[in-house]
């Protein structure tokens, strides 16, 4: 694989901006080495265009290098703010070379028109000069952040250790301590995991782009330049190797474990799966059995020759085929989610707050839902084969097969044994229940996600319900469902107002745990989306009222004040699109899928249109267009969930350019110190951050004072853990 690609793929995408620009570097060295230019006018242009100063409104600002230059001792002398061309001009002047200045090299003395176009192209030393402006500037870059995340992972560390210092004292700490700990320690661990990958691959792309520039110039700057490199901050801490040394020692110490290599491999983040090929076969073999009992279905419905079915006790339960059917569908659409954030290198699982040992990958999602699928598809072949009488198992009766089917898929999902994803269940069950305990619950990005994720699934919140009530009370002897639906007019518009109201709650906590107005932008357009349920259910079914009375005039207009004012919000908040400039109008600087381009205008288009069937969905009402009422509910809450999940790949997609803006890779809000650290300052704006000019503070991973780190000045162990570190230490070398 190439140094580019690679770098691309194994880089922290939140931290993109802060390696090595290595594709800059190559177009640089193009310019330097391959270009013809005809006048000395074209040759500035194209270094402004490269060096990403011409125009700084135009073009993705992640995308352009640094506008400040470094100032260097191998440039010469130069203002810091001198263009880069006029430091060579500068430099030629001042040393009086025998290539002469850019000036007289213009042809100002006059020479032929041959000679001016061999001077419009550089000397070696200007290339040179210009190629290491180029080194100095990405150097400085790299080590100011690199400073920056140390300092910050010291600050935690700092911490973690204190915590350790106080839980060792204790003879007997609480299992809940030890399991908050454990957070911090895997959380510290892959923050300096991400750096030794940052500092490897910066190191790498330093090498290989001298390499590439040796090869041009046929000279030895590899060489020459190998121990500056080596001596710089980034390269030469050894704060965070003896930061990551002493993380493995205490966690061996704390969670009672006798060798470093499964403390490692405990605290190290577990990568690809190995049986990739065994996931996908059975992946292959779900989908061919559910096709096949696909086909075997629609033979039944359109063949003359089988029997007429008994629509009744049919459509009697179609909620219940439809309440397993939707969550199905969802864990579909989310393997889908999944596999286009890995391509994207969106990294959902931080956003989420996942962990990235236990977090399913998008191949074990579709197997779980393909073989869920194969057992809804038989089950509604058994029960339609059944009712029309073509076929049946013994003496079955139809109606046995949905209670079947609700069986299973519960025992499916509270299964408590280490089947089907149990960790990611449990984590599911836990931000469920944070939601339903609102304004109780946890408000972190997970459980807002799962709240608008319920906004859609009103419709299976009712199936369930319905199937609750179709069981107990009895109707599924009878095949009838008219005792149920009487229950259900009065509780349709509970359960279509509450996944609103739980959103409505967590906005107001929100706002008053961050003081953002824009957390009460969010609830006025929940409360609005609450107020067309309101409507519906006090004027019950419209066709049994005559045409345009006032009340269905008022809900006309709130059904459609809602639906554009929720279409607005996900347009220009929450996927932070409406940028009015250059280039990609419309939509916001940085875009995460530049090569489908055309789906950002897709889902602008299509999410309009999808709105209005949400806001049906949520409507408590009847609709007669001449197909069954449930077959109608049924297409509508699928195209719902599809957009659901639409929405949500450019959501997380926003959200990850806002982490990427502030450089936020690690998450240590699940840490027991993390009400000790101070908070980095957030823009207070309507706006979302991708959408604005926000620049992050100095101090941009968190904030800190000097002197909490003096002490790393004079030694590479830090104060708190000195005694406990070597006490570790003595242990395992007395072991070995």
């Amino acid at each position: 694989m190439k140094f580019g690609k690679k770098l691309r793929y194994e880089c922290v995408s939140e931290w993109k901006n802060k390696y090595i620009a290595y594709g800059k570097l190559k177009k640089y060295l193009r310019f330097l080495f391959q270009s013809q230019f005809r006048s000395r006018e074209e040759r500035e242009l194209m270094h402004l265009k490269l060096n990403g100063t011409l125009n700084p409104n135009d073009g993705d600002p992640q995308e352009q290098l640094p506008e400040q230059h470094l100032q260097s001792d191998s440039v010469g002398d130069y203002d810091e703010k001198t263009p880069l061309m006029d430091r060579v001009d500068i430099n030629n002047n001042n040393n009086n070379n025998s290539h002469g200045s850019f000036q007289s090299i213009n042809g100002s003395n006059g020479s032929s028109s041959n000679d001016n176009n061999n001077n419009n192209n550089f000397t070696p030393i200007q290339r040179e000069k210009m190629f290491m402006a180029k080194i100095d500037e990405e150097l400085k870059k790299i080590n100011d952040f690199f400073s920056t995340t140390e300092k910050d992972l010291i600050l935690h560390y700092n911490k973690l250790t204190e915590h350790c210092s106080i839980i060792l004292k204790d003879n007997n700490p609480s299992p809940k301590v030890l399991k908050t700990l454990q957070r911090g320690f895997l959380e510290l661990y892959k923050g300096l995991t991400m750096v030794e990958n940052y500092v490897t691959l910066n190191f790498t792309g330093f090498f290989k782009i001298f390499k590439k520039y040796d090869r041009l110039a046929g000279t030895c700057l590899k060489e020459d330049q190998k121990e500056r490199i080596e001596s710089q901050l980034f390269y030469q801490s050894k704060v965070w190797r003896n930061m990551k040394e002493d993380i493995e020692l205490l966690y061996c110490k704390i969670f009672k474990i006798d060798k470093i290599e499964l403390a490692k491999k405990k605290l190290s983040p577990v990568g690809e799966s190995t049986t990739v090929t065994y996931h996908m076969l059975k992946l292959g073999f779900a989908i061919g059995i559910s096709f096949a009992i696909l086909i075997f279905i629609i033979i039944l419905f359109t063949s003359p020759t089988v029997g007429q079915p008994d629509w009744s006790r049919f459509v009697s339960t179609i909620p219940i085929f439809r309440g397993v059917a939707l969550p199905i569908l969802a864990a579909w659409f989310w393997g889908f989610n999944v596999y286009i954030w890995d391509r994207a290198r969106v990294n959902y699982i931080l956003i989420f707050g996942l962990d990235p040992r236990t977090s399913v990958c998008h191949r074990r999602i579709w197997k779980t839902a393909s073989f869920l699928t194969a057992i809804w598809l038989t089950t509604f072949l058994l029960f339609c084969g059944t009712i029309m009488g073509n076929f049946r198992i013994g003496n079955i009766p139809a109606q046995v097969y949905p209670l079947a089917l609700v069986v299973f898929f519960l025992i499916v999902v509270f299964f408590p044994f280490r089947f089907f994803h149990r960790k990611s269940r449990m984590l599911l069950f836990v931000t469920l229940g944070n939601v339903l305990m609102t304004p109780f619950g946890s408000t972190k990005f997970r459980a807002l996600y799962l709240g608008d994720v319920l906004t859609s699934m009103v419709k299976t919140i009712f199936d369930w319900e319905y199937t609750a009530c179709y069981f107990i009370t009895g109707d599924w002897e009878r095949n009838d469902g008219q005792r149920c639906n009487k229950v259900n007019s009065i509780a349709l518009p509970i359960i279509s107002g509450l996944p609103l109201l739980w959103r409505f709650m967590q906005c107001i906590i929100r706002y008053r745990e961050t003081g953002n107005k824009i957390h009460i932008g969010n609830a006025s357009k929940y409360a609005v989306g609450f107020s067309v349920v309101l409507f519906s259910a006090l004027n019950g079914n419209y066709q049994n009222y005559e045409a345009w009375t006032p009340a269905r005039i008022l809900w006309c207009i709130c059904f459609i004040l809602a639906t554009i004012y929720m279409y607005c919000w996900d347009v220009v908040v929450d996927w932070g699109f409406m940028w009015l400039g250059t280039p990609r109008p419309l939509l916001r600087h940085s875009l995460m899928y530049k090569k489908h381009l055309w789906s950002y205008y897709y889902i602008l288009f299509s999410n309009l249109i999808l709105r209005f069937a949400w806001t049906l969905t949520i409507t408590p009402i009847e609709i007669n267009i001449g197909i069954n009422n449930e077959l109608f509910v049924t297409i509508f809450a699928t195209i719902e969930l599809f957009r659901r999940f639409s929405w949500s790949i450019f959501r997380v997609e926003n959200e990850h350019i806002c982490n990427s803006i502030q450089f936020h890779a690690f998450d240590f809000s699940d840490a027991p110190w993390n009400s000790e650290i101070p908070k980095v300052p957030q823009p207070n704006t309507i706006l979302p951050i991708s959408n604005t000019h926000f620049k992050e503070p100095h101090n941009s991973i968190s904030t800190f004072q000097d002197d909490e780190f003096s002490i790393w000045k004079k030694s590479s162990k830090q104060y708190y853990s000195i005694s406990i570190i070597e006490k570790i230490k003595n242990k395992f070398n007395k072991k070995k």
